[in-house]
């Protein structure tokens, strides 16, 4: 009796122990079968169907999952093509799995409630995006938002195109945007431009429940002016070259000298350019950083531009024999290049403020040249040491003279400062050259003797319609 008793209690100690190590997974099955639900989606949806759904899902996280799995079908599909057929196909495929965020309409046992996406990925109010439940009917709208759309832009944090929904109000365009930018101290007016309409409709920032139409276009302004990142590009002879903050108005020239660490010991006291709204600004540096290899760089693009307005300014003032309307054109494109005013140390560092500077500016301090320059038809090519109270010969001299085929009775000086042109080939040992200036001696042109002959033919043949026409003057006289 006692050993069936006790095999009695083995077995029924087995069944139990083999029950709990089943349980859980019965209960996880019988769990997951109660969760499981059915959803349907209709409407302008890259897919349109009947899909499980879990009672934890929300809309957003349903339909997002819904989407990433026709993408996955969808790059598998694609994968056997060539690339450029996928490209098509990628492209394709990507406008037609664009869908509304907005008006989307879920149908709840015999209710509909309207659903906004949109506002609740831009504020993440869990009342746009509802928990799901069994046979529920999700209705997409026609995402037309080329011509059903509101958009939104200025003192705004968040600037877009959205899709309409009638009964939008303004306040419902400020919250998609995500509210008023903090940057600004007050919103001046807000514009509201109409498709049927000549002007704006101007509205206070507490006129928020005034009713929008599909199209409206919305700016909301406010005194953008006062904060925006305005700099000047000091570059040359400073101590702390770079960009430099400015205010709206009134800026002190002076006092962008002194943040740019002041002038170093060889500045041309007379030659300090302001070249307003210059590409120079851009060409500088992108951001401003520590990065002294790009600032390096950058100064070198900018030192190779100013090379090339420097040659237009050295063919602007001389006497050649191209036609006059090429010379014109090059006037034209150096007041493109350049657009500069010249100052001098003491209009900076005196009493006088100078109030023309603008973000976009470039101030450039020039140095002190020590040097004049030679090129054209001379021994050597390059700068020579400048010394005081010399003439042209003396540095023609340095330069080992004049080549053999030079256009000896055209020898000229290029003044540094104001780019004139002078002839000096009777002045070489009495005109005094300046620091930085210039002299150049063309070469004389080499012809061959098809040159002559044309020439020839060309003057016999006015010669001869010439003596021709007189001639024919001389016999109706006659006559």
């Amino acid at each position: 009796m006692a050993k069936s008793s006790f095999l009695f209690f083995l077995i029924f100690l087995y069944n139990y122990v083999l029950s709990q190590v089943n349980l859980p997974n019965i209960k996880n099955y019988d769990i997951n079968q109660i969760q499981q639900i059915s959803v349907t989606i209709s409407g302008d949806f890259p897919v349109n169907g009947t899909f499980p759904a879990n009672v934890s899902e929300r809309l957003d996280e349903f339909i997002t999952r819904i989407i990433e799995n026709e993408k996955a079908i969808t790059n598998n599909y694609n994968y056997n093509y060539n690339y450029n057929t996928n490209l098509i196909n990628n492209a394709s495929q990507e406008k037609k799995l664009k869908y509304a965020l907005r008006n989307i309409r879920l149908i709840r046992e015999n209710s509909t409630t309207i659903i906004d996406l949109h506002k609740y990925r831009m504020t993440g109010n869990l009342s746009y995006n509802p928990f799901l439940k069994n046979n529920d009917v999700i209705i997409f709208p026609k995402n037309d938002i080329e011509h059903n759309y509101i958009s939104i832009e200025g003192a705004i944090n968040n600037p877009g195109k959205f899709l309409y929904v009638k009964g939008d109000k303004l306040k419902d365009a400020i919250e998609l945007a995500l509210g008023f930018s903090e940057a600004f101290d007050k919103i001046d007016n807000i514009y509201i431009y109409r498709s049927n309409l000549p002007n704006p409709i101007i509205l206070q920032n507490n006129e928020l429940n005034f009713v929008l139409k599909p199209a409206d276009r919305i700016i909301v302004q406010a005194d953008f002016n006062s904060k925006k990142d305005r700099r000047v590009l000091v570059i040359g002879e400073v101590n702390n070259p770079g960009y430099i903050p400015i205010v709206y108005s009134n800026n002190n020239l002076k006092y962008v000298i002194q943040s740019a660490g002041g002038f170093r010991k060889n500045v041309d006291s007379t030659n300090i350019e302001l070249i307003k709204k210059s590409s120079l600004f851009y060409s500088y540096q992108t951001q401003t950083d520590l990065n002294f290899t790009q600032l390096y760089l950058n100064e070198y693009r900018i030192q190779e531009m100013k090379k090339n307005i420097e040659f237009l300014e050295l063919q602007r003032m001389a006497y050649l024999y191209p036609e006059d309307t090429t010379s014109f054109t090059k006037d034209l494109l150096l007041k493109k290049e350049k657009n500069s005013f010249i100052f001098n140390t003491s209009e900076i560092t005196g009493d006088t403020i100078i109030n023309t500077i603008e973000d976009g500016d470039v101030i450039i301090v020039n140095s002190k040249p020590d040097y004049v320059y030679l090129f054209g038809q001379t021994g050597f090519v390059g700068n020579i040491k400048f010394s005081p109270f010399k003439t042209a010969s003396y540095y023609l001299y340095l330069a080992d003279g004049i080549g053999d085929y030079a256009r000896k009775d055209e020898i000229y000086l290029i003044r540094y400062k104001t780019k004139k042109w002078i002839n000096i080939k009777d002045k070489l040992n009495s005109e005094i050259l300046e620091p930085g200036d210039y002299i150049w001696i063309p070469k004389e042109p080499r012809r061959e003797f098809n040159y002559y002959t044309q020439r020839i033919s060309s003057i016999a043949q006015i010669i001869s319609a010439l003596a021709t026409t007189i001639i024919a003057v001389v016999a109706i006289f006659k006559k």
